[in-house]
């Protein structure tokens, strides 16, 4: 249907899929893309954050990461077994952000969340990705894609999204959190893709089940990554296909003394 207007003198023209999911990005602040896995290759990604989890909870002691209340995080998989690379550099989520944010973004952090079934959950406070922030901006500083490894569900926990808030600088009030907040419910194998400056929180499981999803965030690279890694830190041999997105996975560090940046140039 012709939306009829007047006094228009610019406007969007949808061209593409992407370019749908484009204009709900830079006004809702987010948007859904199907990463085009298959529910084969799911149930695999699936059995092996089971056992990330527990290479990772028997090397930093789960103990340990239950006292600092990270007992539902892995982070920076990728480090661990290089299916979470495929996960982060899926062929349509970057044709998406390249679109978005130009050639120029790196890969800033990666994380497992877990929503655990019936129990205290820390992700579940409003937030921004870019925390403690309060700005806006013309364009995304950073975006994350997170990964449905299970449907997202209101039962299981699916994340809670303010739209538009990456667009106003303050943490809005109670009445109109309260009247515009929305639940978005996602199918397993998709993308939740948000402005990282948009404020979103996850619910409360009140399933039988643990909903897992696969936090993958992109930023410019003056925008420091979470956690610095280098290529003697992950425990396989980068391939050569692995290394074609090394330039977004470990380049853009902070130089360590002159001679390095002089050489990084």
């Amino acid at each position: 249907m012709q939306n009829e207007s007047y006094g228009v003198t610019e406007k969007t023209i949808n061209q593409s899929e992407f370019l749908n999911h484009i204009e709900e990005l830079q006004r809702e602040g987010y948007t859904i893309i199907d990463s085009g896995i298959s529910n084969e290759d799911l149930d695999i990604i699936q059995n092996k954050v089971l056992e990330c989890k527990n290479l990772y909870d028997n090397k930093y002691e789960a103990n340990f990461l239950e006292s600092i209340d990270e007992s539902n995080t892995v982070r920076a998989p990728f480090l661990l077994d290089p299916i979470f690379l495929d996960i982060c550099f899926n062929n349509r989520l970057l044709e998406f952000i390249t679109l978005v944010m130009g050639d120029n973004f790196i890969l800033n952090q990666q994380n497992v969340i877990i929503n655990p079934s019936g129990n205290k959950y820390n992700q579940i406070y409003w937030h921004r990705d870019l925390p403690y922030q309060h700005f806006t901006s013309s364009r995304p500083l950073a975006i994350n894609a997170l990964f449905c490894l299970n449907d997202f569900t209101i039962e299981n926990g699916c994340t809670k999204v303010l739209p538009g808030s990456h667009l106003f600088e303050s943490f809005p009030s109670d009445n109109y959190i309260n009247s515009t907040q929305r639940k978005i419910e996602s199918l397993r194998g998709n993308y939740l893709v948000l402005d990282s400056m948009v404020y979103h929180a996850g619910s409360q499981n009140t399933s039988k089940f643990n909903r897992v999803g696969i936090n993958n965030v992109f930023s410019i690279p003056l925008i420091k990554r979470q956690i610095e890694v280098r290529e003697k830190d992950f425990d396989y041999e980068l391939s050569e296909y692995k290394k074609l997105h090394k330039e977004k996975l470990l380049n853009f560090s902070t130089p360590q003394s002159v001679t390095e940046f002089l050489n990084e140039r």
